[in-house]
């Protein structure tokens, strides 16, 4: 070996020669941990803007909305004129489930009495194969306190025993309020059951008001007199009372809790107070309408086949300058949603993707953001810790704080329980699956099967609003 490779070759195994090689790979290291610092810090400052946008936007409806609470609600008769103060005040002291026959036949002797003057209601009762439930329905409605009140039920081809349970109910029915029972045997094109029923009903009915509702709603006593009166209250076209959900389980209590949550934060129901506001928000469990304000935005032949009914008549009235309230009312209306999670998954693969126009991009792209935006302040105090990253960790603290500050202003609302919150990321996870997998079976039948009928995904897209 020459001199001079032996020089060579000593120079590459020389100490002086390593720190280069060691140098460039800290400096590449260092700098992919400053990328991932940088892009988690823009993260959480993105999700804290969201979260203030959100928050901000919410408060303003929560703020101005005023709950009504069973027996409680005084009932406004002519434009201002008290009637009964509280539908219940003659049964005061007893248990809503004691005091039933008193506040039925005994408190309401002011409101009767003043039958004339008070706004004649129509309550309309789609039902397809609600064998079990119907009956039930029907009974908190002819418990009702408010007087002038006519009962429409209508059979959309039941193949169970739904029509003969309705026929024998009529049979034996008490004068007031008096129960019409419509049987629908066929459903033209273009309309979805649920919509042609209710178009049906209301071409019969005899009310300045429609109540639309469903056949598996448990009523108070006093949730029609206290709607009523709110409507008459505040000069509103449309009351919309979101239920109490009744939920088994802890898949489907989750699940259940971050819907509405998430529907509170995100659409902003209680927006619908604010008369400048352009957000509507309706409810197929108590849709209370102005029979003229109904009939002027087209009646349900303008949304014949609208998977989202009850969204689609709010944002119809609102269109048309009407006036809506949104009003929790924690014990007026009761619903067993869903009896489980399996249930719910089943329930909607109805109406997965119509909210956003069955448009899959769209629904892509809110899936994705509901994950970032309600699982990312939970993990996100950890990561930033875990990182090294103070800052992002703060602003993921701050998210954290919005979630939880307008879930218990929630809770104030609708009487939710706060350990319910212990389980939103639960819910988060459970509720984007169901949607996920309702989206995902409508494109492989290339539509919906809801109640024994199919609908296309085609003529979905074409007559969505």
């Amino acid at each position: 070996m020459t001199r001079a490779r032996l020089a060579r070759r000593c120079q590459k195994s020389s100490p002086t020669a390593r720190p280069s090689a060691f140098a460039a790979s800290h400096r590449r290291i260092n700098a992919t941990a400053l990328t991932g610092h940088t892009l988690l810090l823009i993260f959480a400052i993105a999700l804290a803007l969201g979260w203030t946008v959100m928050g901000l936007r919410a408060l303003p409806g929560m703020r101005r909305t005023r709950p009504l609470q069973p027996g409680t609600g005084d009932f406004v008769v002519d434009h201002g004129a008290t009637a009964s103060d509280g539908c219940a005040d003659a049964s005061l002291g007893q248990p809503a489930d004691a005091g039933d026959a008193a506040l039925h036949h005994g408190a309401s002797a002011a409101l009767r009495a003043a039958d004339a003057s008070l706004p004649r209601v129509t309550v309309i009762v789609p039902a397809r194969n609600e064998q079990f439930s119907i009956l039930h329905t029907l009974d908190t409605l002819q418990r009702q306190t408010y007087p002038n009140l006519e009962i429409i039920a209508v059979d959309d081809r039941s193949t169970d025993d739904t029509g003969r349970l309705l026929d024998a109910a009529a049979s034996t029915w008490p004068a007031t309020p008096p129960l019409t029972v419509l049987h629908v045997q066929t459903l033209p094109d273009g309309w979805l059951g649920k919509n042609h029923a209710l178009y049906e009903a209301s071409r019969r009915a005899t009310g300045e008001w429609l109540l639309f509702t469903d056949a598996d709603i448990e009523f108070h006593l006093t949730a029609i007199a206290q709607a009523v009166a709110r409507a008459v209250e505040e000069g509103a076209d449309h009351i919309t009372v979101p239920p109490t959900i009744r939920t088994k389980g802890l898949a489907l209590g989750a699940a259940v809790t971050f819907f509405t949550y998430n529907m509170m934060v995100v659409f902003r129901p209680q927006a619908a107070n604010l008369d400048g506001s352009k957000v509507s928000m309706g409810i197929g469990a108590f849709n209370l309408v102005r029979l003229n304000a109904y009939e002027a935005m087209g009646t349900h032949k303008a949304m014949a086949m609208s998977a989202v009914d009850d969204l689609d008549l709010a944002q119809r009235l609102r269109s048309a300058g009407r006036r809506q309230r949104f009003v929790p009312g924690p014990g007026l209306v009761e619903v067993e949603w869903y009896k489980s999670f399996s249930d719910m998954l089943r329930g909607l693969e109805k109406n997965s993707l119509a909210p956003f126009g069955y448009s899959y991009l769209l629904f892509t792209m809110a899936m994705v953001g509901c994950l970032l935006f309600y699982l990312g302040p939970i993990g996100g105090v950890v990561w930033g810790l875990v990182a090294g990253s103070g800052l992002a960790a703060a602003a993921f603290a701050y998210c954290f704080a919005w979630l939880t500050g307008l879930y218990v202003w929630l809770g104030r609302l609708a009487h939710f329980s706060l350990g319910w919150l212990l389980t939103l990321p639960l819910g988060v996870c459970l509720l984007v699956f169901a949607l996920v997998r309702g989206a995902w079976l409508t494109a492989r039948r290339g539509g919906i099967e809801w109640r024994g009928t199919r609908y296309s995904l085609k003529e979905l897209r074409k007559h969505a609003r």
